[in-house]
């Protein structure tokens, strides 16, 4: 059996060029591939979308008809901030050559023939009859979709932060462990797609996640088990573990994401899962952040990576308030040469922020009261800046004198 892996497509109007172009590539690549099964392991799309011409849902909709004309299709609800409750189900009535599952809440199903030769999903029956379902079946999908607490604790009393989340914990676990009790006695191939965060897993460098996630374990979720784990969520492909894959988005989300991006294909033999990574060409996003050095009049970036060239570039650049008018956006451009293109963000630092840096740079408790002086615009007596000379000397004294 051959299975692809995608996740984090995040299509959106503000990036509809991008998401159009990854589109198409991966469907060029499935129709080579000809996979048995394709699970898409949440955020499809990016926000909640209106429809419209100028939105992106035409698009989409016609990228997943495409991607379930060449095979079936199992999708999960992602982050609510980006798939927002119910906006999956435009998917079950679509028309299209193989099926599309959709799951906004945790279930088993089955990928298995129908009477006709025809590919089905059935739901995995968890009575004695799941045996005689596991001899039709072609594989087992667990679908996992992104744990809100909204869902985890609806109709649940009001509780602190700690116990909603250990609730919430409880509960994950359970439905693992019911995982694993369904799939029990089966000889196929039995995948998990889930949208979450796993500890472990490294974040792009700009991906933003919400505060306050559940993280789950890897050696929790592994007691599903899965042959193949199919993540959503985190946008920098990786394996995290044996056979434990996020497959990342397949573009470049947010500024400061440079890595590659690219999706999985996942073949399952006698000896387990093995996985190729197919890349996709996608423009990066590089982020810098740098600061006016008016001594030198040059535009300082403490960061060595020169990861711009031919990428969407942000520069977040710190000036003074006198500065502002000192350097111009073509001078900042120049420090950056061969971007795609640039987007300069100019940060006004505010002057009693500029101040109290000075004074914790300053060395000696002289030169703190002299920063402190001009911060509160006070005149210090020279006797105020005498008796500060003798308190540093009390507590720093010549080490060549006695004491």
């Amino acid at each position: 059996m051959k299975l692809v892996h995608t996740a984090d497509w995040h299509w959106s109007e503000l990036q509809l060029e991008k998401c159009v172009a990854s589109a198409r590539f991966i469907i060029e690549q499935l129709g080579l591939i000809k996979p048995d099964l394709h699970v898409l392991a949440g955020d499809y799309w990016d926000h909640r979308q209106m429809l419209s011409s100028s939105s992106a849902v035409h698009p989409a909709l016609a990228a997943m008809r495409a991607m379930a004309n060449i095979s079936p299709v199992a999708i999960v609800l992602g982050n609510s901030m980006h798939d927002a409750p119910g906006s999956l189900e435009i998917f079950r009535g679509l028309d299209s050559r193989f099926p599309i599952v959709v799951a906004e809440r945790p279930a088993t199903v089955v990928l298995c023939r129908d009477e006709k030769g025809g590919t089905i999903f059935r739901q995995c029956p968890e009575d004695d009859s799941r045996s005689s379902a596991f001899d039709q079946a072609l594989a087992i999908v667990h679908l996992f979709p992104y744990p809100n607490k909204s869902f985890w604790l609806s109709g649940k009393p009001a509780v602190s932060i700690d116990e909603a989340t250990c609730s919430i914990q409880r509960a994950i676990e359970s439905v693992i462990m019911r995982f694993a009790a369904v799939g029990h006695g089966f000889r196929g191939p039995k995948v998990m797609v889930g949208h979450c965060l796993v500890s472990g897993a490294q974040t792009s460098s700009g991906q933003i996640l919400s505060g306050q996630e559940i993280a789950i374990g890897k050696s929790e979720i592994a007691l599903a088990g899965a042959d193949y784990y199919a993540l959503g969520h985190i946008h920098r492909s990786q394996e995290i573990s044996d056979c434990m894959w996020y497959a990342g988005s397949t573009h470049h989300v947010n500024f400061g994401e440079t890595e590659t991006k690219s999706f999985n294909v996942v073949e399952f033999g006698s000896g387990g899962a093995t996985v190729k990574v197919v890349e996709i060409p996608s423009r990066r996003m590089a982020l810098h952040e740098a600061h006016f050095d008016a001594a030198t009049s040059e535009v300082i970036d403490e960061n060595p990576a020169e990861d711009w060239f031919d990428a969407e570039l942000r520069v977040r650049i710190y000036l003074r308030p006198e500065q502002t008018s000192v350097i111009t956006d073509d001078e900042i451009r120049k420090r950056y040469p061969g971007a795609y293109s640039y987007k300069i963000e100019r940060l006004v630092i505010p002057e009693e922020r500029v101040r109290t840096e000075m004074i914790i740079k300053a060395t000696t408790l002289r030169e703190k009261m002299l920063e402190w002086a001009r911060t509160v615009e006070k005149q210090l007596s020279p006797g105020v800046l005498v008796l500060a000379d003798e308190v540093e000397q009390t507590d720093h004294p010549n080490p060549k004198e006695p004491l």
